[in-house]
């Protein structure tokens, strides 16, 4: 069974995160569609349409119709965005935990053995690098 929460406190404040600007971005968006049909209506009352022409029952159909397809699309990004920020965080934090695990172990006096991260995992050149390490220091006199 696969962990994903290797080091929750580091994946939920990068998953806060994730959530945080999503977040914003779907209120900024939003906003924008308020502000966009608000101007339509001011456009369209400002060239002598009245309150009850059919154009403000049209704009006002196209912008409920244009809010729900919007909370769909926004909800549906919110859950991708929180799945993208948990497998992320997990390839982030996998190959961190391994290497701190690789150095206790090293410091409790077991011989050192070269370190691997998954194929797929984030920092592959900290691995290469604490491998080098490890043959510089068997090398020493």
């Amino acid at each position: 069974r696969k962990t994903y929460l290797i080091n929750p406190r580091f994946q939920w404040r990068f998953i806060g995160f994730m959530a945080s600007v999503s977040l914003l971005a779907i209120a900024v968006l939003f906003l924008s569609n308020i502000l966009f049909f608000r101007g339509m209506e001011r456009e369209a009352l400002s060239v002598g349409l009245t309150a009850d022409n059919p154009y403000f029952d049209f704009l006002q159909e196209q912008k409920s119709s244009l809010t729900r397809l919007y909370f769909g699309m926004s909800g549906l990004a919110f859950v991708l965005m929180m799945g993208l920020g948990i497998l992320y965080s997990h390839r982030i934090a996998g190959p961190v935990n391994s290497l701190n695990n690789k150095m206790k172990r090293i410091a409790a006096g077991e011989d050192p053995a070269p370190l691997n991260f998954r194929r797929n995992d984030q920092f592959s050149e900290l691995a290469e690098s604490f491998n080098a390490m490890i043959v510089k220091l068997r090398n020493r006199p």
